[in-house]
């Protein structure tokens, strides 16, 4: 069926209709916002209306789109990004953007003018590290994400970080924890670890099998400061032992020593 298209509170910008398109051109010398009324109708003068807004910038920001969370190396090897797949900028060109990198301690990042950058651990280094790409275009917009690189043990077995301690009070439930949060592993994603996990007779201890949430129950008559063990082991049957610090208080709030 034919359909008509009008629109309303057209102002300053100029809108066409081509090729079953909308086209919308701004003024040179005009900044700011407009609300445009659309509305589409049919023979029998039925319609729909739906707001557009439209806003013209003199320079629009550089924007992220799909970058990646974690990044895995092996140590002593490196691994080679392109920043131009997840840093863009609608009206500059990927040349004219200004790369730099932040938050690297031991890992060696080196960023290129084109944006390409190259991760490297260094041998020996099993750990994590949080690291920052930021982009600026000419008129001084940026953009960032931050990159979680991890170097896991040489032979193979996953990487956990440190977790927080847990404090709760007697006949208390804890389920703050969800362990892929936690664990690396150079070859498998986190939902493909297992994990196991023991502790002191007063605390239950489950992790789903599912979301991998620990959970951790008190005694009503429990109190003091526990260790608890948990095990990750990947596909391959490498595995790993950490421990996390449990404190059962009546003054639960208060921070873990």
């Amino acid at each position: 069926p034919s359909l008509g298209m009008s629109w309303t509170g057209a102002d300053h910008i100029t809108i066409a209709r081509r090729n079953g398109h909308l086209v919308v051109t701004a003024p040179d010398d005009w900044e700011g916002s407009e609300v445009i009324e659309i509305a589409v109708t049919d023979a029998a003068g039925a319609g729909v209306f739906a707001p557009l807004t439209v806003t013209v910038a003199a320079s629009l920001a550089p924007a992220v789109t799909g970058a990646p969370q974690r990044l895995g190396v092996a140590a002593g090897e490196a691994s080679v990004l392109d920043l131009k797949d997840y840093i863009t900028d609608p009206d500059d060109a990927q040349t004219d953007l200004i790369w730099s990198v932040s938050g690297q301690r031991e890992l060696l990042v080196q960023v290129s003018t084109s944006g390409a950058v190259r991760v490297e651990a260094p041998t020996g280094f099993s750990g994590t590290e949080n690291v920052r790409f930021l982009a600026y275009d000419p008129s001084g917009e940026s953009a960032y994400f931050d990159l979680l690189v991890f170097a896991a043990p040489s032979g193979g077995e996953p990487l956990i970080a440190p977790f927080p301690a847990i404090s709760l009070p007697p006949g208390g439930v804890d389920a703050s924890i969800d362990l892929d949060d936690y664990v690396f592993d150079l070859d498998h994603a986190p939902g493909q670890i297992s994990w196991t996990v023991s502790g002191p007779e007063g605390l239950e201890l489950r992790v789903d099998g599912d979301s991998h949430v620990l959970t951790v129950i008190a005694a009503d008559s429990l109190a003091g400061d526990f260790n608890i063990d948990l095990g990750a082991a990947d596909p391959d049957g490498h595995e790993t032992l950490s421990p996390l610090r449990v404190r059962v208080t009546s003054s639960f709030l208060d921070p873990v020593d």
